[in-house]
């Protein structure tokens, strides 16, 4: 009992059945504080979507347009350090941090709130990426697709704008069961069904040679299979789909050894007896026309960057555990190994 009510009572006590009475609804009404709310209660009171279905039913949720992250900030980060598998904690502290206009901490817990399964942490990626107008729509559609197939409703109308890429219904062609392929597996499905096929196989020496016909190729310089792979990494390393089926930086170091080609080249392109002779001086001479080739080979590499990214996509449906995946991880690593030495 508080202890004012106990004087109170103590001293009426001797005053008769009135001054009983009166303690009796004093006794009611001076009562203990409310106990105070934990983190993780504020966090989920200030910070949660409405339409989160992780988030704590007890509360409403707030609107993006009522969202003020001043409020949650602290509490979340509270909160996220008791309970950092929380889907919606995470979520919540990501939105925090992002409405207060901390993007690189905000994206980061965006992931890994989305990594645990959180469909409103699918969705507001999915508008950052849509943001940016360098985005692909099959991936935006993924992504909206599963945030909305995983119950937030906010993503139906996102998810019919950019409807996820439907895979033809084909007679799978039967392939030997070499390297990590399984006899029914469908290669006609893929924009490069020969480089899909060569990273099933372990084949390291059809990718080194695959090209796409632009100039500087000519020189030795791998970079239509640079960007292949830098879309097919990309892409399969996000959150949704298989993050650890590749090795650690692979298009950052495919990157790295392209470009040590493209030095190692330099001096070919000064010279009149290269595979390309004249180059430099086209370019020099003639700028107008140097700049148009230059976009065109731009073209092409960002087209099979765009083919990498979506036949990542659709070895991801197959599952991160298939075992055409496992076989490419081990691929990569060759083929990283080969780089290194």
């Amino acid at each position: 009992m508080p202890f004012a009510t106990t004087l109170i009572r103590s001293w009426l006590s001797g005053q008769g059945a009135f001054a009983a009475s009166v303690a009796i609804a004093l006794s009611a009404v001076i009562v203990a504080p409310a106990a105070a709310k934990t983190a993780v209660e504020v966090c989920h009171e200030f910070a949660a979507h409405p339409h989160d279905p992780h988030k704590d039913p007890a509360v409403a949720g707030v609107a993006d347009a009522d969202f003020d992250g001043s409020l949650s900030i602290d509490a979340c980060i509270d909160a996220y350090t008791a309970t950092p598998e929380d889907p919606a904690i995470a979520f919540q502290l990501a939105r925090s941090f992002i409405q207060l206009g901390d993007m690189d901490q905000g994206w980061s817990y965006l992931i890994y709130a989305a990594e645990l399964g959180n469909s409103a942490a699918m969705h507001l990626y999915g508008q950052l990426i849509e943001a940016n107008t360098d985005f692909d729509p099959d991936e935006l559609g993924m992504i909206y697709g599963q945030s909305k197939d995983l119950g937030f409703t906010p993503a139906e109308a996102d998810a019919a704008r950019y409807p996820a890429p439907v895979v033809a219904e084909t007679t799978p062609t039967p392939v030997p069961g070499v390297g990590g392929m399984t006899p029914a597996f469908d290669l006609s499905r893929f924009s490069r069904p020969d480089l899909v096929k060569a990273m099933i196989d372990g084949d390291v020496a059809t990718l080194r040679n695959f090209k796409v016909g632009v100039m500087i190729e000519e020189l030795g310089i791998s970079a239509g299979l640079t960007r292949y792979m830098t879309g097919f990494d990309t892409s399969l390393s996000q959150a949704f789909f298989c993050p650890t089926a590749l090795p650690a930086g692979v298009s950052e170091r495919i990157a790295h050894f392209t470009t040590m080609s493209a030095l190692g080249a330099m001096p070919g392109l000064l010279n009149k007896e290269s595979p390309l002779p004249g180059v430099l001086d086209t370019i020099i001479k003639d700028p107008a026309r140097g700049m148009l080739n230059m976009a065109a080979m731009e073209t092409e590499l960002k087209v099979v960057e765009r083919e990498g990214t979506r036949d990542a996509m659709l070895l991801a449906e197959d599952g991160c555990k298939s075992p055409e995946l496992l076989a490419i991880g081990k691929t990569f690593e060759k083929l990283l190994d080969g780089i290194r030495h």
